[in-house]
């Protein structure tokens, strides 16, 4: 089974277990079943190197594009939100640049961030809060598959604020601020390019949650 759909396997069963929180919510208080959207722009910066044998070139992805998120989860605390995450990153028309040369690409880069979060707010019947998800990274072009994806690590922290728009519902804005260590092996004519990068989005968000 490829390391993506045991990421996303395991995503769904810590979906399913936090979907098990208190049914019995208070109005206008960060408690019980928790979901958020998010949705804004965001900047790539993802400098990186192409190493075949003792040969290595720097390299550079850049531009901007948009954030997009899904957290499910459950509030086993007052103001403490635990669950599953999916976090992506799309620039259409990145910058791509190997040892200073720009190269022509109509390409599409996706990095996307896959696993458990936490989420905290100081005052459970007010909107500041506090977020961090840890896991699976992937980034990846419009064309490749899923072996063809640079894989590794990635982290994501935000700090926001919500406002009640009804007794469950809430609308906000978030700054959030992603870095991702990936890395790619491929092998041809019996010599192996390793490509390394090191991926960062800082970014901002608007967010609905239902809470």
């Amino acid at each position: 089974m490829r390391i993506q759909s045991k990421a996303l396997a395991a995503f769904a069963s810590l979906a399913c277990l936090t979907f098990a929180a208190s049914a019995s919510a208070d109005p206008e208080t960060h408690d019980g079943f928790f979901l958020k959207l998010e949705l804004g722009p965001g900047y790539l910066s993802m400098p990186g190197t192409a190493e075949a044998g003792s040969a290595s070139v720097d390299t550079s992805i850049k531009g901007v594009g948009a954030i997009g998120g899904l957290l499910i989860g459950g509030t086993p605390a007052d103001g403490l939100v635990v669950g599953g995450a999916s976090l992506a990153h799309v620039v259409s028309s990145p910058t791509v640049e190997v040892d200073g040369r720009e190269l022509d690409t109509n390409d599409s880069l996706t990095l996307s961030v896959l696993g458990p979060f936490v989420q905290y707010y100081p005052d459970p019947s007010a909107g500041l809060n506090l977020g961090l998800v840890l896991g699976y990274a992937s980034a990846s072009g419009g064309n490749d598959d899923v072996d063809e994806a640079a894989t590794g690590f990635g982290v994501s922290a935000s700090v926001g604020n919500d406002w009640w728009i009804g007794e469950e519902w809430s609308l906000g804005v978030a700054g959030r601020f992603t870095y991702a260590n990936v890395k790619y092996e491929s092998s041809s004519g019996g010599l192996t390019v390793t490509q390394k990068y090191n991926a960062m989005v800082p970014g901002a968000v608007l967010t609905l949650t239902y809470h």
